[in-house]
């Protein structure tokens, strides 16, 4: 048996859900609720759930199922309503708490409309439970933004409530290449199988046979294939060849074919389709009716975007990766004479793109230049405005320009590019050898000096103006770094946020040094750990780099 289900008379179109707040006003409504009832958004937000119903019982329904709701308890009952084709209709409510952080606040409300024959029709119990498995599913599929626990979480949902065995499938080239398939000459597919999940208790065997994460090639002629190309849902019958291949697992592909027919749903997002569903009952049980493919129809659609969120945020964040591997260096080569250590957060775990940048350039003199900046902003155009003013620094370096000089041409570059509204730069010099360093900033947070006791000084150096302002003056002032001593360049995001200003940000730091480490990377790391700027969701960058010349002894050790 293969081909197409029938569809429902009803389908879901009949199924309104809402929300109400504690005293009964609606609070949320959805494009089901328009459809069963025949009234928009505007006019319904904020009014009396009462407004919706006729009768005289209408008032002591309502204040029964909100004293129910009160003890944490769902209400059901009939009641009239008019609805979108101006008739007063029985219609069966569901009155469910939203349960979230402290007492439930909301109630969700599930409406369906009662059949003229009967108030409880065939199959009505049917209607109800895919209205709850759609409940569950909007709460639980999509938790993450992971595609294999996305997939693992349809598996939850569906079985063995709705089906005793599933599986879920993505198109291959979206998986591995994140791109959409080339039409092939004989109209074959190839999907991942993500997720497997059948109700046996044996869910090792069941994997061992078929695996997750396995590529499975589907001639044309296959019901997946089908599906796949039609759109549309497939009823069919295992075909004797499934599972030929796994000749020492018998047993597992002779329990497979006691799950007929079985059901394919296409998963389809923003237009375009990512894989299918696969549903299956064991013989003897409830065959899948024209209800049930709706409700499949219903949960695909769900699922389909929660898995095209995972796929697009796993395709940004490769993405964003090696293009902020590409702009920034995995790790500096401390030139010789010196010792470095750095540590770089970007504000975005999504994009992991951000404004900072830091780098150390050797000049031919044997000083070498330190920098380190803060683009305004992060993201991709903070990130393009980085890149050209690093590229910009290291052409500049090289002129062996006094660092207030250095920031003065790089303020009148910033001024002209585009993606470059503001940025703040600390420019040094370092000679390793007498640990003579000269130092200038455009509005960049104040470096600190590190002693080999753990106290700390901060660098008196005039602050300067941001760079991309035009026409500021820099100043510069140099110091010398004590033998074991060393120097802490750092950007605002990691002292500065919305719950701590700058003073108590530097006060912070400069505590967070005072206990001396073995190495320069272990300072490095303490810092970031005791100032958890990105936890506190400051929401900008964090970067931190740390210098001190060879030879000496690290603070402490």
């Amino acid at each position: 048996m293969t081909g197409s289900p029938p569809r429902s008379a009803s389908h879901l179109t009949q199924l309104g859900t809402f929300m109400l707040d504690r005293a009964g006003h609606i609070t949320h409504w959805s494009a089901g609720a328009e459809l069963l009832f025949g009234r928009p958004a505007a006019d319904v937000l904020g009014q009396d759930v009462q407004d919706l119903l006729s009768g005289d019982q209408a008032p002591e329904a309502v204040e029964e199922a909100l004293a129910e709701i009160s003890r944490g308890r769902t209400w059901t009952g009939v009641l009239g309503a008019e609805c979108a084709d101006g008739q007063v209709q029985d219609v069966r409510f569901r009155l469910e708490p939203l349960l979230g952080a402290g007492s439930p606040s909301l109630v969700i409300v599930n409406a369906l409309v009662v059949p003229d024959d009967a108030r409880t029709a065939p199959g009505e119990g049917v209607a109800w439970e895919g209205l709850a498995l759609l409940h569950e599913a909007s709460a639980r599929i999509g938790s993450t933004l992971d595609l294999s626990q996305t997939a693992s979480e349809i598996m939850d949902v569906a079985v063995p409530r709705f089906a005793h065995a599933a599986g879920v499938f993505a198109l291959e080239y979206l998986v591995a290449e994140d791109e959409y398939p080339p039409l092939t000459a004989g109209g074959s597919v190839d999907v991942r199988r993500l997720a497997i999940r059948v109700a046996d208790g044996e869910p090792q065997r069941w994997s061992s046979v078929f695996p997750a994460d396995e590529v499975v090639v589907h001639s044309a002629a296959t019901p997946y294939a089908r599906c796949l190309a039609t759109g549309k849902p497939i009823l069919f019958d295992l075909p004797m060849t499934e599972g030929a291949d796994h000749p020492g697992h018998r047993e597992i592909v002779r329990r497979l074919r006691t799950y007929s027919p079985f059901l394919a749903v296409p998963l389809r997002a923003r237009g375009r389709a990512l894989g299918f569903l696969v549903f299956g009952r064991r013989r003897g049980d409830r065959p899948f009716g024209a209800q049930d493919v709706d409700l499949a129809e219903e949960l695909a659609a769900r699922a389909a975007v929660c898995i095209d969120n995972a796929r697009l945020y796993r395709r940004e964040r490769h993405t964003a990766r090696a293009l902020q591997e590409s702009l920034l260096p995995r790790q500096l080569t401390a030139p010789p004479g010196l010792e470095i250590a750095h540590r770089y957060l970007p504000a975005s775990d999504v994009t992991q793109l951000g404004g900072d940048w830091y780098d150390a350039i050797p000049l031919s003199d044997g000083r070498v230049a330190l920098v380190v900046g803060d683009a305004m902003g992060h993201g991709s155009v903070a990130a393009a405005a980085m890149v050209q003013l690093r590229t910009a620094v290291r052409t500049l370096a090289s002129l062996h320009l006094p660092p207030a000089d250095t920031l003065y041409r790089l303020d009148r570059l910033a001024a002209v590019l585009e993606s470059a509204q503001f940025a703040t730069c600390v420019f040094v010099t370092c000679d390793p050898v007498t640990r003579s360093c000269v130092v200038a900033r455009a509005g960049h947070v104040p470096p600190l000096l590190l002693h080999p006791d753990g106290t700390t000084t901060v660098l008196e150096v005039p602050a300067g103006l941001p760079l991309g302002v035009g026409g500021a003056a820099f100043e510069s002032a140099r110091f010398e770094i004590p033998p074991g001593g060393a120097l802490v360049l750092y950007t605002d995001g990691l002292v500065e946020s919305r719950e701590r200003d700058l003073d108590s940000g530097i006060a912070a730091l400069r505590a967070a040094l005072a206990r001396p480490r073995r190495t320069l990377q272990a300072t490095c790391d303490a810092i970031i750990q005791a100032l958890p700027a990105r936890q506190a969701n400051n929401g900008d960058d964090v970067t931190v780099l740390l210098v001190r010349p060879s030879g000496s002894a690290s603070p402490g050790g």
